[in-house]
């Protein structure tokens, strides 16, 4: 479903926009089958921050209003909020859960975790070097690229933060930080 939603989000900049009002039928999807559809409202957040235009604005926010369409209605929409305040780390239930621990917990080792680790701060360095590049290679700063970029940023930064969280959101950030 992630991957589903970038590729819509990325055919933002095409001429006919009818392919964005995908996302709505996808967030209903997504809100049914997994708690984790925050991220795709997320990534449709940081997609308007970044490159505001109409042709995104209303499928973008039609998908985000669309999340209440769910057996449990507003609540339903509110479940991920919930869930992150239930996993308290304090708890000693959550501590034998092992995808609940961070991929730096003592315990995360193998070649597994080491590849994450890498890949981790590795794509960390070049999406800032690639940010300072595109800065300094501009004559003048292009103001919507630059807010696009930021959008991006803010994503990957997002994805970045969930999976140093907890392990079980590492193939997010290799999904979606790809």
């Amino acid at each position: 479903l992630l991957v589903g939603l970038l590729s819509i989000l990325d055919s933002a900049g095409e001429r006919e926009g009818r392919r964005l009002w995908l996302l709505v039928p996808l967030m209903i999807v997504w809100v049914n089958v997994h708690a984790l559809f925050i991220i795709g409202v997320f990534a449709i957040l940081c997609a308007l921050a970044g490159a505001p235009s109409r042709r995104l604005a209303l499928p973008g926010l039609a998908a985000i209003a669309a999340v209440i369409v769910n057996p449990f209605g507003f609540d339903g929409a509110l479940l991920p909020v919930k869930l992150f305040t239930l996993i308290d780390k304090a708890n000693p239930v959550f501590q034998t859960i092992a995808e609940f621990r961070s991929p730096f917990a003592s315990d995360a080792v193998g070649l597994g975790y080491a590849t994450y680790k890498v890949l981790l701060i590795g794509g960390s360095i070049a999406v800032v070097a690639a940010f300072v590049s595109g800065l300094r290679g501009r004559g003048r700063i292009d103001r919507p690229a630059l807010r696009a970029e930021l959008g991006r940023i803010a994503f990957f930064a997002g994805l970045v933060a969930l999976s140093i969280i907890a392990r079980r959101n590492t193939a997010l950030f290799a999904l979606g930080g790809s």
